[in-house]
């Protein structure tokens, strides 16, 4: 007995090219096809052949998709939209929500459709990171007190038994290293400190260079570990005028703009200080390359940031790139592409005096 053959088109329209349902198939603007149950393609349109980078149509779901993505758009079970990263040789990677539903002229047959959401998977990520920050933010203010009670002991008993020693005993070497050891563990809560306090608005002079080179560790711990992370400090760069905590978190902030993009296939992070050659002052030069970074939406996601209000978040104390430049001391932020792998943010400084 001959299988059936499927019916994609209604009685009064079947043998028409692509007229009817499956004209209105090849006319819609996103991704979309016509699977059986087994995954087999019986009609595409030319978006989804554009996303797969394909000249031809596939004869196979699998053969666009993973083979997990297929079977539950396969699935007759109703479910949301499954979101799935696209990179293919060399383009730029975006996000698509992928989903099924019954085609209407037969129940043999599932209508696969896919929704661009690049950037709205860009500005999650964003909001994700800054919530990030919140809560380190938070924790850190709290283990910074709690370390340092921990290290006032410490150190505090160190120098009773230091007295209590005799002159030449030579356990006076070991109270010194551990005197010494207390005054490392101290800069390390400093900087906890300095990370979770609230701006003071006051900027004032400040050395670029001691900037950049504090900031560094944040970055390593902030990136995955995917990510190389280098410095580089110009020694003719000169003292700046900012507000410490709002350098930081300017240049944190803009690190959620790669971290999202850079943990699936890696890459590199460059900080890098040196003068400014137009004017007087100093540039801070954040740059990101990596695959992840290939296309346009980044810079989509940052004009609508700067373009939003501080309260437009869901959580009201998020990080918010504009106004932290304006709170800055007159800095001014600037995104380039340098090429199509490669982007930059460009923070600069007015000078100290």
């Amino acid at each position: 007995m001959a299988p059936r053959s499927p019916n994609l088109e209604s009685p009064s329209t079947a043998g028409t090219a692509r007229s009817g349902p499956v004209a209105l198939l090849h006319a819609l603007p996103v991704p979309a096809a016509l699977i059986r149950t087994d995954g087999h393609i019986l009609e595409c349109n030319d978006a989804l052949l554009r996303l797969a980078h394909l000249g031809t149509p596939p004869a196979r779901l699998d053969d666009v998709l993973p083979e997990d993505l297929v079977q539950r758009l396969r699935s007759s079970t109703p479910h949301d939209a499954v979101r799935h990263r696209h990179a293919v040789n060399g383009s730029p990677v975006c996000w698509v929500a992928w989903s099924s539903k019954p085609w209407p002229l037969d129940p043999g047959i599932r209508l696969v459709t896919g929704i661009d959401v690049t950037r709205e998977h860009a500005l999650e990520d964003y909001i994700a990171a800054n919530q990030w920050f919140e809560t380190a933010a938070a924790l850190s203010g709290g283990l910074a007190h709690d370390f340092n009670n921990a290290l006032a002991g410490i150190l505090g008993l160190s120098e009773i038994i230091s007295l209590r020693l005799p002159e030449d005993s030579p356990l006076h070497g070991f109270t010194s290293r551990i005197a010494a050891s207390v005054d490392r563990a101290k800069t390390i809560v400093r900087r906890f400190s300095q990370f979770s306090r609230k701006s003071t608005g006051v900027a004032d002079a400040q050395p670029t260079a001691m900037l950049v080179d504090e900031l560094v560790p944040l970055l390593k711990a902030f990136m995955p570990s995917a990510v190389v992370v280098t410095s580089a400090v110009d020694p003719e760069t000169p003292w700046c005028r900012a507000e410490r905590h709002e350098f930081e978190h300017i240049l944190l902030n803009c690190c959620t703009f790669f971290r999202a993009r850079l943990r699936q296939e890696g890459g590199t992070l460059h900080l890098a200080a040196l003068p400014a050659l137009e004017r007087a002052g100093a540039v801070v030069r954040l740059t990101a390359s990596g695959q992840g970074l290939l296309g346009a939406p980044i810079e989509r996601a940052f004009e609508l940031d700067l373009a939003r209000s501080e309260t437009a978040y869901d959580s009201g104390a998020a990080v918010h790139t504009a106004a932290r430049i304006a709170r800055a001391g007159q800095a001014s932020l600037q995104l380039l592409r340098d090429d199509p792998r490669t982007l930059s943010f460009v923070l600069r400084l007015p000078p100290a005096l």
